[in-house]
């Protein structure tokens, strides 16, 4: 009887530990992706609504990065430069989770914006929008200072990022 208990309790032990590292593996793409390399979407501001919009990178910033040396370029043009979403939720954050409560008075408005566009559960797409005063390429200044869409992921590049690809 002994011998059966001990495999018993051997053999349950096993379905457990493999019970969690499945459920671990098969975790959904929005608990990875609340505190991700995209960001901290813990406090995010989440909108259900449906909708689809054509995503772009603003022209001035991909003409800067195309004079950059090709090591530079290579990251600031990483992504997507255009994408068409269709969506059901959107999650938005302000990357601004580093800075001191008195350095968020101070700048707020001007921090990075992340977003992320889902459709059934599943990611569509994140952007990164950031502050400009001007032109990167002229320097000549915007008539109104705005955030401008600098990074585009489709579905593929978020998930090979959270992989590690």
């Amino acid at each position: 009887m002994n011998k059966i208990s001990n495999w018993f309790a051997t053999f349950f032990l096993t379905f457990l530990i493999l019970l969690s590292s499945i459920s671990h593996a098969q975790m959904s793409e929005k608990a990875q992706l609340r505190d991700s390399f995209f960001g901290d979407f813990t406090k995010a501001k989440i909108q259900k609504k449906i909708g689809k919009c054509k995503l772009q990178l603003w022209a001035p910033y991909i003409q800067y990065s195309n004079t950059l040396p090709p090591a530079m370029k290579e990251v600031s043009l990483a992504g997507v430069r255009e994408l068409q979403v269709k969506y059901d939720e959107v999650w938005k954050a302000d990357y601004d989770s580093l800075f001191s409560a008195a350095e968020k008075k101070k700048w707020k408005g001007q921090f990075d914006k992340n977003t992320f566009y889902w459709k059934n559960d599943k990611i569509q797409a994140y952007t990164l929008e950031k502050f400009y005063l001007g032109d990167p390429l002229t320097g000549k200044k915007l008539p109104v200072p705005s955030h401008k869409v600098v990074n585009i992921y489709d579905r593929k590049s978020i998930l090979d990022k959270l992989s590690g690809k």
